[in-house]
């Protein structure tokens, strides 16, 4: 949970909850946070837990091209190996439009880059055959085959893995941070000051 490193302003939105495990962790220590889950029995997992450790969280099913709330909402947004809904241009414009000015989207991704494992090469496998695309493959540099041979026959140490984001609505800063026999990479991105329209606007103004 390094991600609590890079939190430096609250309301937090974790968007991708899973079964919330980092959910009830934030709130734990005290953070006033928000989750955001697609999945109905995600949310029903995430929601017991909560229950069970007797804290009163906001769970919002909804997805991440779709924020059910106001613009300027949060001042921190966190997915943590997140879905390819990650790399959708509406999810960047809805996680920039809830920001509050100079907000900050914590993206936690790539462990994979250290060895690949089978889990990880099922992965690769499964998704290449149904023809989807999948985040643990995505980077900004390396096409998702050069990304599974990298990560095949051991990346090297100075390789980053990077988000494909627009500069002009997030400033990109990328981390990488050990934690026990491995890392994890993470993407610091900061909101850049401008006016960010809805999905629906957007689209209003395109037809």
């Amino acid at each position: 949970y390094a991600v609590k490193d890079f939190i430096l302003e609250e309301p937090v939105l974790e968007v991708g909850t899973g079964t919330g495990h980092l959910l009830v962790s934030l709130a734990k220590h005290g953070y006033q946070v928000v989750g955001l889950e697609r999945s109905t029995q995600m949310t029903r997992a995430a929601m017991k837990r909560l229950r069970r450790d007797g804290l009163k969280v906001a769970l919002i099913q909804a997805k991440g091209q779709a924020v059910p709330f106001a613009e300027a909402s949060f001042g921190t947004v966190i997915t943590a190996f997140p879905a390819s809904y990650a790399y959708d241009s509406e999810t960047h414009n809805e996680f920039a439009r809830v920001l509050r000015p100079k907000g900050h989207w914590i993206w936690v991704d790539a462990p994979f880059e250290h060895r690949m494992t089978p889990r990880m090469l099922g992965l690769f496998v499964l998704t290449r055959l149904a023809g989807l695309k999948s985040s643990a493959f995505c980077s900004r540099d390396r096409s998702p085959l050069s990304a599974f041979w990298d990560t095949f026959c051991r990346s090297k140490p100075d390789v980053k893995w990077h988000p494909r984001i627009d500069p002009d609505q997030f400033e990109i800063m990328v981390k990488r941070v050990p934690v026990k026999a491995t890392s994890i990479h993470v993407a610091v991105l900061r909101k850049q000051n401008q006016r960010i329209h809805t999905n629906a606007q957007l689209r209003s103004a395109a037809a």
